[in-house]
């Protein structure tokens, strides 16, 4: 109960370090047989309530009580499967993510064998796999489990129990990991929804899918909605540590609508400043067009020029006028072709 009270806390995470401690001493003076049944569910227990504050014993404990547990029921038995899915949270908890995504892997495998594929068991491994992938960077792979363990948990609890609050965030969460924000909107509101009916609104518990949705939507630029969401998810976590994860997404998801804001305005004015290039770009190009008419008019009349010059030097009577005219043709045909070189 420490221990799921709070997943940040590290006030709970030393107290359930220390009951877990205490159980296992108790449990080796009752039960001093290794292998009997009730010790072995207390270690297994008591693995996930050290992994916190001491993952790397934890994961000892478990792997310990793994062999043990596969020795009495069997390495396929109900017992096995639940004692290798404790392995896979303690190597979650001690930053062994691909090792944790190979045990549930292997997990899945055995429960298709044995015709357990649509259990309680398998959609709870498809579930916290889908959490190691993520947490791997391999978040393509994390997408099929993510969706695959919502797919389980409606199956079995139906489309609106709070067993799917969880996979419903992750499967939010796992969308923005891949590129796709807006795929995560719609489980993303769907979580909180859930949550909002079964616990209300001042519930602490309505945080987290407060948090997801918020920042699902400030990915997805819905500035407004995700900032209130977000505030309001800070306000239910609370100042201590206990939701500390909680409130850094929500604040993550506030930095993400400020960062947005502050884009959107660099964004307007840098449109702004093309605005104005382009206007006085159209400024030139119309000065532009203004010579180039001056220049063809001035050729027109060039042109008219020599023409003149030509009739009058054909027409012409007498060795002054053919001189004159012969002089003036020589100076208009270099002027003519300087132009044209001026207006290409």
């Amino acid at each position: 109960t420490l221990d799921r009270s709070s997943a940040a806390s590290d006030v709970y995470k030393r107290q359930a370090d220390e009951v877990a401690t205490a159980a296992l001493a108790a449990a080796a003076g009752r039960w001093p047989d290794r292998h009997d049944s009730v010790r072995l569910l207390i270690e297994l227990n008591a693995a996930i309530a050290m992994s916190r504050n001491r993952p790397a014993a934890a994961a000892a404990l478990a792997t310990r009580a793994l062999a043990a547990v596969s020795a009495v029921f069997g390495p396929r038995s109900r017992e096995a499967f639940n004692a290798r899915m404790t392995l896979a949270v303690t190597e979650v908890a001690s930053g062994r993510a691909d090792d944790a995504a190979a045990t549930l892997a292997g997990l899945l495998a055995d429960l298709a064998r044995e015709d357990l594929a649509q259990s309680t068991t398998a959609a709870m491994a498809h579930a916290n796999r889908a959490l190691a992938l993520s947490l791997a960077g391999r978040y393509v792979e994390a997408a099929v489990d993510s969706a695959a363990a919502v797919a389980a948990f409606e199956r079995i609890f139906g489309p609106a129990h709070p067993n799917l609050i969880d996979a419903l965030c992750n499967q939010a969460l796992t969308a923005l990991d891949v590129g796709q924000p807006r795929d995560g909107e719609a489980p993303a509101r769907r979580a909180y929804q859930i949550a909002l009916t079964h616990l209300g609104p001042d519930e602490p518990g309505l945080a987290n899918p407060l948090a997801t949705l918020a920042i699902v939507l400030a990915v997805n630029r819905h500035g407004p909605e995700a900032g209130r969401l977000a505030q309001r998810a800070i306000a239910l976590a609370g100042p201590g540590d206990d939701r500390a994860a909680v409130r850094g997404e929500a604040e993550l998801a506030l930095e993400v609508e400020v960062g947005d804001h502050a884009a959107q305005r660099a964004l307007g004015q840098a449109q702004h400043r093309v605005d104005l290039a382009a206007g006085a770009l159209v400024e030139v190009v119309d000065v532009l067009d203004q010579r180039e008419r001056q220049v063809e008019q001035r050729l027109h009349l060039d042109d008219q020029v020599v023409a003149a010059g030509r009739e009058v030097e054909r027409l012409a009577v007498g060795g002054l006028a053919g001189g004159v005219l012969g002089l003036l043709a020589q100076q208009v045909g270099p002027l003519v072709g300087g132009l044209g070189g001026q207006r290409r």
